[in-house]
């Protein structure tokens, strides 16, 4: 049985009442799986690096993407496209 955590659980919670994330099976496999996808991401986006520079970050942020989908699904967790629409506008600002 999976334990739950205390830490973060009222945004959890908020972020699951809002609509940005919502309830799947917990499947560690399939969380394995996404990681081994964000893996190779990060090796395709090193080797672009100096001909691509565009297309590596590209591929860095959708590795990092999976990673946190994956971390989400080990915990039954899955962001929706809700969520993005809310993330996007509170980005800091570089």
């Amino acid at each position: 049985m999976m334990t739950r955590w205390n830490q973060g659980r009222s945004t959890v919670d908020a972020l699951i009442d809002g609509g940005g994330l919502e309830r799947v099976p917990a499947s560690r496999q399939a969380a394995e799986a996404e990681l081994v996808r964000a893996r190779t991401h990060v090796g395709s986006a090193r080797q672009l690096t100096a001909t691509d520079p565009e297309g590596a970050y590209t591929l860095a942020y959708d590795a990092a993407r999976r990673a946190l989908a994956a971390v989400l699904q080990n915990q039954g967790l899955r962001a929706t496209s809700r969520l993005a629409v809310k993330a996007i506008p509170n980005m800091p600002r570089y």
